[in-house]
């Protein structure tokens, strides 16, 4: 018989999570996720060497780099990539910030990347849109995308006012839609674009509490999910953006996301049948079909910028979320949390995943000299060994409620199958967002004779067992 310095516990560990409710499924159901991917990496190719993108020329614009810095968010792309557009918008941003619209999408932009909102380009996007807010609930100089994003903006930063709900809902259409300006007593000229974002903003503030903002975004969704065309399009403003487009597709499917999982689902079918799927130009979405169509999948230098701005949008038709909760996706880091053989700091490890409940659940171990008790002796063996598991963030932290390896009980802990825990979270040891839970085990140890062989010794002793990290099924 042998006994291993750490006792493992990896059925007690399994045992804990089988009573976890399980958290709400995505949106989408990832079969187009695929295509986000393809669209943000097309994306990528068509920066600029000064890092932004164009919708004329070379010309930087600051406004759709923005947009590729929000659907690299929402199709998955790198942390590097983020920032990198991020940072590049912002070496002109002073120049544009007197536009009020473009200030709040930088403020919802920076918030979800997890940037600072106060200082930005020489600027602080925050303190301006959070001073441009009337008496009346305004953001003064804004048309309603401007107020969306602004609203957005500032309920992921903190308290939104519940003027802003109450103005928009003044403007809002009797039928639940908005126009594309504000003012417009007549009506007459819905525009879907705009009542998108405007259900985003009414999301925001429901999830800040401001319970006022329901009814007229129930309106508003109503409205929307009558708009969507057989095909599964959506169409624009009606005097600019008339025809079914991708651009308006994706806004929409942003907008619903989580709420209208069909109508959502029909929309990215749609959008991926204007995406071009091989060659140089593979990931790049049309605007619409009579361009996709007149391109033979080729995407020409004339007319390239509306292939970018489209693309940037038919992202969120392919990975739905809306802007209150669009962040980077999770990225996998060795050793702890990316499947594989790695070699790190002079060490060998191996870490393996695998599902779990509605998360991952990885366990790395690591090449190591242990000491083991066989037949009344201790022996030093080469091997790998257990160091630690890792639940991935893809559940938020009210799904592990009432799971002792996600709640702090470092004090008196617990004890399951017999053996003794306890957990810590959101300290300095673990950060925030995150729990770590140790195991009372008994440990052995070696140390090395001066006259040549090793003396041990044999501790009971609190050890690292496994690390359980808070999300949302939207990192994935």
């Amino acid at each position: 018989m042998q006994r291993r310095f750490r006792l493992l516990a990896l059925p007690l560990a399994a045992m804990l999570l089988a009573p976890l409710g399980l958290s709400p499924a995505a949106a989408d159901s990832g079969a187009l996720r695929p295509n986000a991917t393809t669209a943000v990496s097309w994306l990528v190719k068509q920066t600029n060497a000064d890092g932004t993108l164009s919708s004329t020329g070379t010309e930087p614009d600051l406004g759709l780099t923005l947009d590729a810095a929000l659907a690299g968010m929402a199709g998955g792309a790198s942390r590097a990539t983020i920032n990198s557009w991020i940072d590049a918008a912002g070496k002109s941003f002073k120049n544009v910030s007197q536009d009020k619209g473009r200030v709040a999408k930088a403020l919802v932009t920076l918030a979800a990347a997890g940037r600072s909102t106060t200082s930005y380009g020489g600027v602080n996007p925050q303190q301006i849109i959070r001073s441009s807010v009337t008496a009346s609930g305004h953001i003064e100089g804004t048309l309603p995308f401007g107020q969306a994003f602004g609203m957005i903006g500032l309920a992921r930063t903190g308290e939104l006012p519940t003027s802003t709900v109450g103005f928009v809902a003044g403007q809002q259409c009797a039928s639940g839609a908005f126009s594309r300006v504000f003012d417009d007593k007549s009506c007459a000229a819905p525009d879907p674009d705009s009542t998108a974002m405007m259900i985003m903003a009414l999301r925001a503030a429901e999830a800040k509490g401001i319970a006022a903002a329901n009814a007229p975004r129930t309106k508003a969704v109503n409205w929307l999910k009558a708009q969507q065309k057989p095909s599964g399009a959506f169409t624009g403003d009606p005097q600019y953006t008339p025809t079914q487009n991708t651009n308006s597709s994706g806004i929409a499917a942003a907008a619903l996301a989580d709420l209208e999982t069909a109508f959502v689902t029909k929309a990215g079918m749609w959008v991926s049948g204007l995406q071009v799927k091989s060659g140089a130009d593979a990931g790049a979405v049309a605007y619409n079909a009579e361009t996709m169509q007149a391109a033979n999948g080729v995407v020409s230098r004339v007319g390239k910028g509306q292939w970018v701005r489209a693309t940037t949008q038919a992202v969120l038709a392919f990975a739905p979320i809306d802007f209150f909760r669009i962040i980077p996706r999770f990225e996998r880091t060795a050793p702890y949390t990316l499947a594989g053989n790695h070699d790190l700091n002079g060490r060998k490890w191996r870490t393996t995943c695998e599902p779990y409940s509605k998360t991952e659940r990885c366990r790395t171990e690591i090449w190591a000299t242990t000491v083991v008790k066989e037949n009344g002796r201790f022996v030093r063996k080469d091997g790998w060994t257990f160091n630690n598991l890792t639940y991935l963030p893809y559940m938020t932290e009210s799904s592990w409620t009432g799971n002792p390896l996600a709640s702090h009980n470092m004090d008196p802990g617990f004890t399951s199958g017999g053996r003794q825990w306890r957990t810590e979270c959101h300290t300095p040891n673990t950060g925030k967002g995150a729990c770590r839970a140790y195991l009372f085990s008994t440990v052995y140890a070696a140390s090395p004779r001066a006259g040549g062989g090793y003396s041990f010794a044999q501790e009971d002793k609190w050890v690292f067992n496994n690390i359980v990290m808070f999300g949302s099924p939207a990192w994935r």
